[in-house]
């Protein structure tokens, strides 16, 4: 059957209405980063790319809040970490061993998503990691593995 003029009107009006909103819609483009540049910190639009070394960690003690880095752990250590001293800031842990470390948080700084913690407990596996951010005076988890929030 034949389709009536409102019809031939209305998939027109649809087809266009399907083009428009294809118009508006930005193309995606995933961003590329250099080979070894995953490191680094984030601002409100862009990463910021740098390169981190990681430093071996074996002692208790505390991390510097004023500076982006990373930071390998070896061993069941008992760390703190103050509130950041800057927005941006990025600072990364991984364990590189079957130790369990704690990493206790001054201040009430922890931003993790969940109500009042001040800790993060690695697991006791190679591989165990968090990501932090800081904004606005807190520690923000971009992500984390392995790690239990108290």
């Amino acid at each position: 059957m034949p389709l009536t003029a409102e019809q031939k009107l209305a998939n027109q009006a649809s087809k266009a209405a399907k083009k428009a909103a294809k118009a508006t819609l930005p193309p995606f483009a995933p961003v590329k980063y250099p080979k070894g540049t995953m490191t680094g910190h984030f601002d409100d639009v862009n990463f910021t790319a740098g390169l981190n070394p990681f430093t071996g960690i074996v002692a208790n003690g505390a991390v510097d809040p004023s500076t982006s880095g990373g930071y390998q752990l070896s061993v069941a250590t008992a760390l703190t970490i103050g509130a950041p001293t800057d927005d941006d800031l990025r600072i990364e842990f991984s364990t590189i061993d079957v130790a369990a470390p704690i990493l206790t948080f001054t201040g009430g700084t922890l931003g993790s998503g969940t109500a009042a913690v001040t800790s993060a407990h690695f697991a006791a596996f190679v591989g165990a990691s968090l990501t932090l951010v800081s904004q606005n005076g807190t520690w923000n988890v971009l992500s984390a593995n392995a790690v239990t929030f108290a």
